[in-house]
């Protein structure tokens, strides 16, 4: 696990560490019922830890193209948590924690297929 809120991970499992994180975090039944503000809250900064690793990382040019989806799906992410910090009704919320878990399950496969190539 990364000790510094705002440290970025440096190693692949530190990155892995911060997907984990984000996942949890909204497979927690709990989360459902916090506020959207709160629910970005807890994400936003293990977000920016992982996209300061990405923006930072040298890859082989064989995982570019991963690496080159993973920072799309990053961005949508980004714009998920924008849409889910100003989600209104529980049924929005809802919907946009759905939108997030699929996108990081996506992310967590471009991210072992970025690990398995060489």
């Amino acid at each position: 696990m990364v000790d510094s809120p705002n440290a970025a991970p440096t190693d692949p499992q530190s990155l892995q560490s911060c997907l984990n994180q984000l996942q949890a975090c909204l497979q927690d039944r709990a989360t459902a019922d916090r506020p959207a503000a709160d629910i970005a809250a807890t994400i936003e900064p293990v977000y920016r830890r992982l996209s300061q690793a990405l923006g930072a990382e040298q890859v082989a040019p064989a995982r570019q193209s991963y690496l080159t989806e993973f920072h799309k799906q990053m961005r949508l992410l980004g714009t998920d948590i924008g849409f889910l910090k100003a989600a209104k009704k529980a049924e929005t919320r809802a919907q946009r924690l759905t939108s997030m878990t699929d996108r990081l399950q996506l992310l967590q496969r471009y991210y072992i297929a970025m690990t398995a190539v060489e």
